[in-house]
């Protein structure tokens, strides 16, 4: 009776230690999830950081040779017609007149003198009108205690002179008027986001931390500058933007229509050769188990979710890997993922 006994608490041990084994071997194995090939329309999204800059540009100029006691806005503000940009010295204004007029008189008086020497007189006479236009200017500027206004609605888009500089014979400030074109979006692109672009392209643009949504910008064009980067260049119409500001451009391009799409994640590489990993069902001493194999396959499209194979590299039937908690090789034994088993992204 007792040879029964210890014969049962043998076998009872085997068993114990036999289960104990297949766990442990089974815990080792990569659990996976698998997918099937389907058909899909690969669309892909656009999305390209960049800056509102003005189309165009025009100067302000004012008459040459002022000090300037005040500048009175910054590049990238919103002004009105009456906005003051500049305050001229009223103490020199007053000296640039008295001596636009002291010259005057001296013209005049040598073009009296002259009489009749055409060659000299004209050239007092030039004297003369180019002198009156800018006491005329100055006059202007004075009766303004010499303020500077631009006249329009618009954005400055560049400051170009200094308190205690002089006014110089070319601008002092780059003005973007506020009318319908006058601001575009630059875009810095890739080479494969430059493919998806075409000139007459309707695209979205979201500004500054999304306050701002312009739905309908029309993609002006797409090139490629001479240090070789890509770029693209639209209007924005609304007319809530100011240069400087940055922002999203982002697009959803439809893509083809494809028989045999798997999951981004289903697809790997070596470095030369794409391939994905089949599950197949194998006889062993333990029973019936899951193993994968290794199949080269042809990509033919894919975006950020899906890949495109050449039609027919994965049967309709059959079962691809898309997830595994661990690296795979062909011909590895794996098992599925249970109900209530956490999946956790590895890196790869």
């Amino acid at each position: 009776m007792k040879r029964w006994k210890y014969l049962v608490c043998f076998f009872g041990l085997m068993l114990f230690f036999t289960m104990l084994s297949r766990g442990i071997y089974a815990h080792k194995m990569a659990r996976v999830t698998l997918g099937k090939a389907s058909s899909k329309s690969l669309t892909r999204t656009l999305s390209a950081e960049g800056l509102v800059e003005a189309a165009r540009e025009t100067a302000v100029v004012v008459p040459e040779g002022v000090r300037i006691r005040e500048v009175c806005v910054k590049a990238g503000e919103r002004i009105d017609a009456d906005t003051v940009l500049l305050i001229l010295d009223e103490a020199d204004l007053d000296r640039q007149i008295q001596r636009l007029e002291e010259q005057i008189q001296v013209a005049q008086a040598k073009a009296g003198a002259l009489g009749g020497q055409p060659g000299n007189l004209l050239e007092q006479q030039l004297t003369v009108r180019d002198c009156s236009e800018r006491l005329t200017k100055f006059k202007k500027l004075r009766q303004k205690g010499g303020q500077v206004c631009c006249g329009q609605e618009g954005y400055l888009t560049k400051v170009l002179v200094r308190p205690g500089d002089r006014t110089p014979d070319s601008a002092s400030m780059l003005f973007a008027d506020a009318s319908g074109g006058s601001l575009q979006f630059r875009a810095e692109l890739t080479k494969e986001q430059a493919q998806l672009l075409t000139a007459g392209d309707t695209v979205q643009l979201q500004l500054q931390n999304g306050k701002l949504i312009d739905e309908a910008c029309l993609v002006r064009t797409v090139r490629q500058s001479a240090g070789g980067a890509w770029e693209a260049v639209t209007d924005v119409s609304a007319q809530e933007a100011a240069p400087g500001e940055s922002g999203v451009l982002e697009m959803t391009a439809a893509g083809g229509r494809y028989d045999c799409c798997v999951p981004l994640t289903a697809l790997h590489t070596d470095g030369q050769q794409y391939y994905v990993l089949l599950i197949r069902e194998v006889e062993t001493i333990l029973g019936k188990e899951l193993s994968v194999v290794r199949k080269n396959v042809t990509v033919r499209d894919q975006n950020d979710s899906f890949a495109a194979l050449a039609d027919g590299a994965v049967g309709a039937e059959e079962q691809v890997v898309v997830y595994a908690d661990k690296k795979l090789q062909s011909q590895d034994k794996v098992r599925l993922f249970e109900e209530g088993e956490e999946r956790m992204d590895r890196s790869s």
